[in-house]
């Protein structure tokens, strides 16, 4: 059998996936890094994902490449602590307290450690 794919459907598809990894990549940070706010949203050729949390910036995130991103979400789990980190968050749920302390500039972005 073979499946003939109109370019029209075949973005559909593509769309559709881009659409199912950002809900598992915005599922996987909330559960492994719960109460923070996480934002997940794909590049406009979908080769990349956005990632940022809103509590420490809404300027400053990172950007991945989807190929780079493990079936098991392991290494995005892992970058997002990382940004954690580098805002002198600890890793792990929500803290208010920790996140009302944090050294901001003027448009209450957090200062982060660019190590």
């Amino acid at each position: 059998m073979r499946v003939i794919v109109d370019e029209h459907k075949h973005s559909m598809y593509k769309e559709a996936s881009i659409v199912t990894l950002v809900k598992n990549v915005a599922d996987m940070l909330e559960k492994h890094y719960p109460g923070h706010l996480w934002a997940v949203g794909p590049s406009n050729d979908y080769s990349m994902l956005a990632i940022w949390n809103h509590d420490l910036s809404h300027r400053y995130g990172m950007w991945i490449r989807v190929l780079d991103i493990d079936p098991e979400y392991k290494k995005v789990i892992h970058w997002a602590g990382e940004l954690l980190e580098r805002a002198n968050i600890t890793r792990g749920a929500a803290n208010e307290e920790e996140l009302m302390h944090l050294d901001r500039d003027v448009l209450g972005e957090v200062t982060f450690d660019h190590g």
